[in-house]
């Protein structure tokens, strides 16, 4: 955060070209505050600037093939999506999920799809098996869509709620 922030204010000295965009990511990266990779385009030419590790317990650096997982960053995707169909009247935020997926269990039809955009749908969490094992949408619901047995009015930040969505 401090480095985009830093960034952010740097931003006009290094539109106005006072500023190095290579020598900031150093600093930032000697600082501890930076690992990672930077696509930088200054009007015109690009820049790719690649500093640290893909892979820091095996020193392993990150070069222009390294691949970056995106894991729950895919969960604003589908946040986007959902409200973007709902400004479009296609969805209301108060439809219950049985609406959609009619195969739903029994516990679980009340579930809005406001209750899984802010993870209080009550429902657990999936077991590493649903990470890495390939399951249909059906077999998912049946074996991993579950109530949790802990207070369901608190948030309860998973995975299943933006499956399902």
């Amino acid at each position: 955060m401090k480095f985009f922030l830093t960034l952010l204010l740097l931003t006009p000295l290094i539109l106005t070209g006072q500023i190095n965009i290579e020598e900031i990511i150093n600093k930032e990266f000697e600082k501890g505050h930076f690992n990672g990779t930077v696509l930088y385009f200054d009007g015109k030419q690009t820049q790719k600037i690649n500093k640290g590790f893909s892979n820091i317990q095996f020193d392993v650096e990150i070069d222009n093939k390294t691949r970056f997982p995106i894991a729950s960053i895919t969960k604003l995707f589908t946040s986007i999506a959902i409200i973007q169909l709902q400004e479009k009247g296609l969805i209301d935020l108060d439809d219950c999920i049985e609406k959609y997926i009619p195969k739903i269990p029994e516990e679980c039809k009340n579930i809005t799809i406001k209750n899984l955009l802010i993870h209080h749908s009550g429902l657990e969490n999936e077991t590493i098996t649903a990470v890495v094992n390939k399951y249909s949408i059906d077999d998912y619901i049946k074996q991993f869509v579950k109530k949790s047995s802990n207070d369901t009015l608190k948030f309860n930040y998973n995975n299943v709620d933006y499956i399902l969505l």
